[in-house]
């Protein structure tokens, strides 16, 4: 078993304090700032750095895979070396990619450094859901998911709005620097507020050949690949926003930044309600109507676009994050809830995931050159998978719990 002088074993259930609460918070949200403060700023970006549409979606998709990679890393490390070293390390290289990318002079290298970027933003989010399993009990977890979700939701509205303010009065490459200060700031706060290492209590060597069993184990959980359709129809609408946009008439920053922030307000509303209908079914019921839900708002918003009826595209979109945003802590929560071992390698499979899948559906709906009309079509399918897995999945649950009741 793995000994040091300053090993913590599995942090004791407690309620976290509220500078816990806001620096897990940002760290949720590191790679939505990274990503969603440079929207506004991407067309001057690209204009200035001399390279066509395609190398700012380039950025995009590598950004995503780094994020899919770095949540892998990151996990397991944090198993082996504990959640505040692995936190610092990953933050120590945001920061130094971000002031790489403010001093980009062409698009060469533009992939490579958001690539970099995203593995250090990675730490962020897989360490930050790790701590919250390791400090919440079990019995209050998809609560404690819905609160912090609810507060982390509320980052894309605040960030693209700030990101076109920033980039409006310093440019493009002030929003990096933004970027790097952010990182350095939570670089201070987890090194001064958590400064014990919370280790697995078991010893991570000791418990290496369970790893695969560990693997095969979350490649069978349904909750796994639910959140990963789900988000992934998520990211194409992110990425390919200003174009959705577009098509109800030319938008200055201003004006896609309200639009962009009216639509995604659905994310912590969404992650607030689950606090309070939860009660109501289980959460394996909740997430297959939640499904359907955000199949059914998908589907209406890709017909308003065409139609060029706007109202109901908003209302359509809003939905729709609505649906994103109760469904992270549900099925977060469900992936978590029996598990009190190796919760960073847990963590890092689940982010990969949602990444990984993210990041091709944005590389195939580029590749195959799909109109900004028919992206919509696109989210509609991954909603409907999401659906048929999680009916299928509830299905299962209710079959098992009958075979092992009592008579």
């Amino acid at each position: 078993m793995i000994m040091s002088a300053d090993r913590q074993l599995t942090a004791v259930p407690r309620l976290l304090k509220p500078s816990e609460q806001l620096i897990i918070v940002v760290l949720l949200v590191l790679g939505t700032i990274a990503v969603d403060t440079t929207l506004p700023a991407s067309d001057v970006m690209r204009r200035e750095l001399g390279c066509a549409s395609d190398c700012i979606q380039a950025g995009f998709s590598s950004f995503f895979i780094g994020f899919a990679l770095g949540q892998l890393g990151f996990g397991p490390l944090s198993d082996v070396i504990g959640r505040r070293s692995a936190l610092l390390i990953g933050l120590v290289t945001f920061v130094l990619a971000s002031m790489l990318l403010a001093s980009a002079q062409s698009s060469a290298y533009l992939p490579h450094l958001r690539l970099l970027q995203a593995i250090g933003a990675a730490s962020g989010p897989v360490l930050g859901r790790a701590l919250i399993r390791d400090y919440v009990p079990a019995s209050r977890l998809t609560n404690s998911l819905s609160l912090v979700i609810t507060f982390a939701g509320f980052a894309p509205m605040i960030a693209v709005p700030i990101g076109g303010i920033v980039a409006d009065a310093w440019g493009w490459r002030a929003v990096f620097y933004m970027q790097a200060v952010i990182g350095t700031a939570l670089f201070a706060g987890v090194a001064l507020i958590f400064p014990v290492r919370h280790l697995n209590d078991s010893g991570f060597l000791n418990g290496l050949p369970h790893i695969p069993g560990l693997l095969r184990g979350l490649l069978l959980e349904p909750w796994i690949y639910i959140v990963s359709f789900v988000w992934s129809a998520n990211l194409i609408f992110v990425v390919n926003s200003k174009s959705l946009f577009r098509n109800f008439g030319e938008l200055s920053p201003t004006g896609y930044s309200l639009y962009y922030s009216a639509v995604v307000a659905g994310i912590p509303c969404g992650a607030y309600l689950v606090r309070f209908i939860s009660g109501a079914l289980s959460s394996q019921a909740l997430v297959f109507v939640i499904g359907i839900a955000a199949a059914v708002s998908t589907l209406a918003m890709t017909l308003a676009m065409q139609l060029g009826v706007v109202s109901i595209f908003l209302g359509s979109a809003i939905i729709f994050t609505i649906c994103v945003g109760a469904t992270l802590p549900l099925t977060v929560g469900l992936v978590f809830v029996r598990h009190t071992t190796f919760v960073g390698t847990r963590s890092a499979v689940l982010g990969a995931f949602q990444y990984t899948f993210g990041a091709l559906a944005i590389f195939g709906v580029n590749s195959l050159h799909i109109q900004t009309q028919s992206i919509g079509y696109v989210a509609f399918l991954l909603c409907l998978l999401s659906t048929a897995v999680s009916g299928g999945a509830l299905m299962l649950h209710d079959l098992h719990t009958s075979q092992n009741s009592p008579e």
